[in-house]
């Protein structure tokens, strides 16, 4: 193959086999037709030795090289296809005018074309000459008699479907001319241009002539032209000398932005920056004198408006231009920051070094060998080394952790930077200065790291106070857990009385008592529950204050929740002649994302207070959007009370204050409410403001996000008026012996059975030894406490694959977290103390029903 092209590249370009073979074997050497060294060529036909020698020409300037050979070739070849197209016609009049038939096949049979007769009536080969059977891979007569269609190869059409076509071809004009795609002897493929025209012969009646002529070479030059053009992502291009593109590659799109139909529609020169257009007109002169253009720039409009430059390497052939070019203007662009930077380089040195002489860092520059290579006055100080000492030596002499110091060095030049890196510079006298390093590589002109640039930080003080807050911290997180301790430890050894007193009160207020004693009996259940108030508000500001304090997010009913309380709060104030009113708007969502427990709670200090200070008239409650702020809802909380004065709304919220002095003697209360309320409003997304006029009454404003869901989550199973006769074998441990006691007498009208022990240890033996249907598990106990044993007893079922029996927790704690642990300890249900009878009953209840169901799901009443 390459000698075939050396030999039609040599007659068209008149050079000598020798030197076209030089270069194809130069060609392939390289492994590519994009890259050739040693090697220049003028196109018209004069070829410079010295070039070809030691030149050096770009691989762009080959590439467009081979591309205007290889259409140089696809030019000859179609002349030869056409001067064998005009022999053939010249054949068919010769044919024509010859008054035998003898003397038509005589002529036939002589000429040197390739040349076949098929049959028209069976498509049989009548006759081949010698050199289409050598063509075709033949040997002499091999395809004579043979049918047509072993020759032809498929392509979008069958043989059959192609033989139509000229048939229908020759009928109306005589003659048909076109590509065909065959198939040699051997199977091999390759496309020709035949010419086909109707004889009649002496014996065989009518049959077909035809001339081929093989135009695969053209075919495979056009191909590779095609994927040069569509792969390469340079720009390609062939123009005219008139200045129009006759052909683009689809690069010209990408780049600029054009189609490529806007692109060849006009002149290219309408496309050139304005400055650049003369320019450009005088490289287009040297090419029309045949001249190649190499490394021309200039600049070309895009789409949007802005410029790209373009740097072309041009052949001339011609009238037309081969040309390449190539995007450089991030390049472009590059250099002339980079001429602008040299410009500036110079007078910024000086400026530059004043700085860091200025700078009261440490400033030091290293090599790649780690040795210093400049520093700063402040360097000098920190180490007590004089400049020139410091130069060249070792960076990590000057720290006390070498090893360290050559670490955080080596990321340096992994990452290219370290920030804050903590070390320790000694200085000759001893003395330790704690420094943070911040340090980068630096480059040369070309790229390449030269070293690290590093500054440190002087950060002794910032450690001393560091030191002294680390300090501060762990005294602070120490009163911390002693306070949450304190409070634990107080919750409990307040809770667990009172569970006994309020739980006897209420039992002893269900027996016969004579008016003055259910008056005495109750009060000390009022006093017993303001306690437990008491109680409740020291616990909820110590969980806000340590951030422990944790809110659900469910879905729920505004409307619900206000009316609920409302009524709530009724009876308290009917007792002192008050009207109480509930006002819901009626474009109040149905269900709102929150928690519904934690404003109840405010809702409750909001209207308790209202009614504590309110001796005549009303209390109203309205809930309604925000009217400036559309996704709030509003609750106002309206009194006619004693008021508050503007002095005293000021400090209304702050911790352990009253509207005055002699409001805790005469009303009563810690001064925590307002203060937990509106840090609860704060944590929920809302606030609390306050209207008031002294001796007029107060408004309260209580503001919360109105996240709308789809419906309110479906509420737990409210008790049952019927009580569940089903009798429970219930197993109580709890060391205490007036909470036993209490238990007792909860359980004294009901059917369940009552198994009482005084530790975790007794309750676990009992529970392996007898079947019970719940366990009521005290948390604190001595021996073990209730967490540890249904630990083991949890452990314990699952060896002797036992179905878990429920077992309810009992917690005076009431801590943050509680209901967490209980969960996590295998407890099914949480119970904080002071325990209610309702809650017990109503806990045991559900457990008797759902005797065979999980019973976690139950929500036990307040």
């Amino acid at each position: 193959m390459a000698l075939h092209l050396d030999k039609m590249i040599s007659r068209a370009l008149h050079w000598t086999p020798i030197q076209i073979l030089g270069v194809t074997i130069l060609m392939a050497e390289m492994g590519t037709a994009l890259i050739v060294s040693g090697m220049s060529l003028w196109f018209h036909g004069e070829i410079r030795r010295d070039y070809l020698i030691t030149g050096v020409v770009t691989a762009l300037l080959v590439s467009l090289l081979v591309v205007s050979v290889m259409l140089h070739l696809l030019h000859l070849l179609h002349v030869r296809i056409n001067a064998a197209r005009q022999a053939n016609e010249a054949l068919q009049t010769t044919l024509a005018e010859h008054k035998s038939v003898e003397d038509a096949l005589r002529i036939l049979l002589n000429i040197e074309e390739d040349i076949v007769l098929v049959r028209v009536h069976d498509r049989a080969i009548l006759y081949a000459n010698p050199k289409f059977e050598r063509m075709f891979g033949y040997d002499k007569d091999e395809l004579n008699g043979q049918h047509v269609s072993t020759l032809n190869a498929p392509t979008d059409k069958t043989p059959a479907e192609m033989a139509a076509i000229i048939q229908d071809t020759l009928k109306q004009t005589g003659r048909w001319t076109g590509e065909i795609r065959n198939r040699k002897k051997d199977g091999t493929e390759f496309w020709c241009y035949a010419t086909v025209s109707t004889f009649e012969h002496p014996t065989a009646g009518t049959v077909w002539v035809s001339f081929h002529q093989d135009i695969s070479e053209k075919k495979r030059l056009k191909e590779e032209i095609d994927q040069l053009f569509s792969v390469v992502n340079d720009l390609l291009c062939i123009a005219d000398t008139d200045g129009y593109f006759r052909r683009i590659n689809p690069s010209w799109e990408k780049v600029l932005g054009y189609s490529m139909e806007e692109l060849t529609a006009q002149p290219f020169i309408t496309f050139v920056h304005p400055e650049d257009i003369e320019p450009t007109r005088q490289a287009i002169a040297l090419q029309i004198k045949q001249r190649p253009i190499i490394n021309f720039v200039n600049r070309y409009r895009t789409k949007a408006g802005d410029y790209r430059w373009l740097e072309w390497h041009s052949i001339p052939v011609g009238n037309l231009l081969y040309a390449a070019a190539r995007d450089i203007t991030e390049r472009r662009l590059a250099e002339i920051s980079l001429a602008e930077a040299k410009e500036m380089a110079e007078s910024a040195y000086q400026y530059s070094r004043s700085l860091i002489e200025a700078s009261q860092d440490p400033l030091v520059t290293i090599s790649a060998e780690g040795k210093i290579t400049d520093v700063n006055k402040a360097t000098e100080q920190v180490t007590g080394v004089a400049r020139n000492d410091l130069i060249d030596s070792d960076f990590s002499n000057y720290f006390t952790e070498p090893e360290q110091a050559r670490t955080g060095y080596q990321q340096v030049f992994a990452q290219g930077f370290v920030t804050d890196y903590p070390l320790a510079i000694r200085h000759v006298s001893g003395k330790v200065t704690d420094v943070l390093y911040n340090a980068s590589v630096y480059r040369d002109a070309h790229g390449t790291v030269q070293g690290v640039f590093a500054a440190a930080r002087d950060i002794s003080d910032r450690k001393r106070i560091e030191r002294a807050i680390k300090n501060a911290l762990a005294q602070a997180e120490a009163a911390n857990r002693a306070k949450s301790e304190f409070l634990a430890a107080m919750s409990h050894e307040i809770r667990t009385p009172m569970n006994v007193v309020l739980g006897m009160s209420e039992m002893l207020l269900e027996t016969e008592l004579n008016a003055v004693q259910r008056r005495f009996v109750q009060t000390m259940h009022h006093s017993g529950r303001a306690l437990m108030g008491v109680i409740n508000d020291v616990l909820d500001f110590s969980r806000i204050e340590a951030g422990h304090l944790t809110l659900v997010e469910i879905p729920f009913s505004p409307r619900q929740v206000v009316e609920e309380t409302a009524r709530l709060m009724q009876v308290a104030a009917e007792e002192k002649g008050l009207t109480l009113e509930v006002a819901v708007a009626p474009n109040i969502p149905k269900a709102v994302l929150g928690d519904d427990g934690r404003i109840r709670q405010v809702l409750i200090n909001l209207l308790g207070n209202a009614i504590k200070f309110t001796h005549q008239g009303r209390v109203d409650v309205c809930l309604t959007p925000h009217p400036q702020e559309p996704a709030m809802l509003l609750i106002r909380v309206t009194d006619t009370g004693i008021g508050i004065s503007q002095e005293q709304i000021d400090h209304i919220f702050d911790l352990f204050i009253q509207a005055d002095a002699g409001i805790s003697r005469r009303y009563g209360g810690t001064g925590l409410g307002l203060a937990i309320s509106r840090r609860l409003a704060e944590l929920m997304g809302g606030q609390i403001e306050v209207t008031s006029q002294l001796g007029q009454g107060s408004s309260f404003c209580f503001t919360l996000p109105m996240r709308i869901v789809a419906s309110v989550t479906p509420l737990v199973e409210e008790p049952s008026t019927t009580v569940d006769t089903r009798s429970l074998r219930i197993l109580l441990a709890e060391d205490v012996e007036e909470n036993q006691m209490l238990f007792e007498a909860y359980l004294m009208q009901t059917p369940h059975q009552l198994v009482m022990v005084d530790n975790g240890m007794e309750a676990i033996e009992r529970v392996q030894k007898e079947t019970f249907d719940v366990v009521v598990m005290d948390v604190q106990m001595p021996k073990m406490d209730g967490y540890t044993a249904t630990r083991h007893i949890r452990q314990w079922e699952q060896a002797m694959a036992r179905s878990p029996v429920p077992i309810i927790a009992l917690s005076a704690h009431a801590m943050a977290g509680e209901k967490e642990r209980s969960r996590e300890a295998g407890c099914d249900i949480y119970l904080s103390k002071p325990i209610k009878k309702q809650a017990l009953l109503h806990a045991l209840q559900q457990i008797a029903r759902h005797a065979d169901q999980d019973v976690t799901f139950i929500k036990v009443p307040a």
